[in-house]
């Protein structure tokens, strides 16, 4: 599993961040979940 560093940033009302272009290619269907926990966030695709 490859993993990266990044900073979140602002982005009008909302956090967001910016998603490197080799993970964002093995997602077809842009659409996400996004799960939080107290130690974790995690973006995973939205499934079919």
């Amino acid at each position: 599993m490859a993993t990266t560093e990044k900073k979140l940033f602002r982005h009008g009302g909302s956090w967001a961040v910016d998603v490197p272009m080799q993970f964002a290619k093995a997602v077809r269907d842009m659409n996400v979940i996004i799960e939080a926990s107290p130690d974790e966030i995690r973006i995973t695709p939205k499934a079919l």
